[in-house]
């Protein structure tokens, strides 16, 4: 399949993308895991004149993001957790260079909207919350968006029999959800639930 094979497929949506104000928006697993064909697809609709987004976990090497920047409108960016070590512990990679590159896309001006799933036992007290809010808001970030943790995973893990790391955590309840929310608006962020 090619970037322009996929894009002929987009266009048959876009009276709707016209209508609506939106647009196409690469997610995964990790788009730019396959930079190239991303780039493609996303040059494609920017000649079309479609709205582009990237979502990316950003745990890539910078020159896979560079082959996007020319042809993405936004980056939805995950910031799971700011303690490397935990991170790794967790996600199973540390998050240096998934902060370095956030970094590198503000540096050049980039729109992004960081997304931070917020998961019981992993980053779902106000402290851990906090140290990502300060730290999105500290690179001039004006909006995030919390994914609170879900269980629809597990019955995915099971089928495939593989283990689920977060089996049997309780969801977040709503006051600790508008919490988190408080928690992040403080920093001058402009917070959303879901996407």
């Amino acid at each position: 399949m090619s970037g322009e094979s996929v894009v002929e497929e987009v266009l048959k949506d876009e009276p709707f993308y016209i209508n609506s104000g939106g647009g196409v928006t690469l997610g995964g697993g990790e788009s730019l895991a396959q930079a190239d064909f991303a780039a493609a697809i996303l040059k494609k609709c920017k000649e079309k004149g479609l709205h582009t987004a990237v979502e990316t976990a950003g745990h890539v090497p910078w020159p896979q993001i560079e082959k996007v920047l020319p042809y993405t409108d936004i980056f939805l960016y995950d910031v799971k957790h700011m303690d490397p070590k935990k991170h790794c512990e967790n996600i199973g990679a540390d998050n240096r260079l998934i902060l370095t590159n956030l970094r590198r896309l503000i540096e050049r001006k980039k729109q992004v909207v960081v997304c931070v799933p917020v998961i019981p036992g992993f980053n779902a007290t106000a402290s851990e919350i906090d140290a990502i809010a300060h730290f999105v808001a500290s690179l001039g970030i004006k909006k995030i968006n919390l994914f609170p943790y879900h269980r629809f995973g597990e019955g995915k893990y099971l089928l495939l029999g593989r283990h689920y790391q977060f089996q049997g955590r309780k969801k977040l309840s709503e006051e600790e959800i508008h919490g988190f929310k408080k928690v992040m608006a403080a920093r001058g962020l402009k917070v959303k639930v879901g996407g």
